[in-house]
């Protein structure tokens, strides 16, 4: 059974990184249209320019931030 495993999470893996980078595009994009919004600002101005003319924070920056606060609250959590 555990062999048959493997081999499914060998051959899904590529499956569930197509899905991964399509829902986080769609992601992206709502994120960086709902900015523009809450600005009032026209769709076609740039969401990076937006961050930084507005003092916000881009996706990237937020994944970015919350990545790193999960594996320090790990690391100090196997560390006590």
């Amino acid at each position: 059974m555990l062999r048959y495993l493997k081999h499914t999470q060998i051959y899904g893996c590529p499956l569930w990184t197509a899905v991964f980078k399509y829902s986080y595009n769609e992601l992206r994009v709502a994120y960086n249209d709902a900015f523009r919004l809450l600005l009032q600002e026209p769709s076609w101005c740039s969401a990076s320019k937006l961050a930084v003319l507005h003092i916000g924070t881009s996706l990237d920056a937020m994944i970015r931030k919350l990545e790193y606060s999960f594996w320090a609250s790990l690391r100090c959590s196997l560390l006590s």
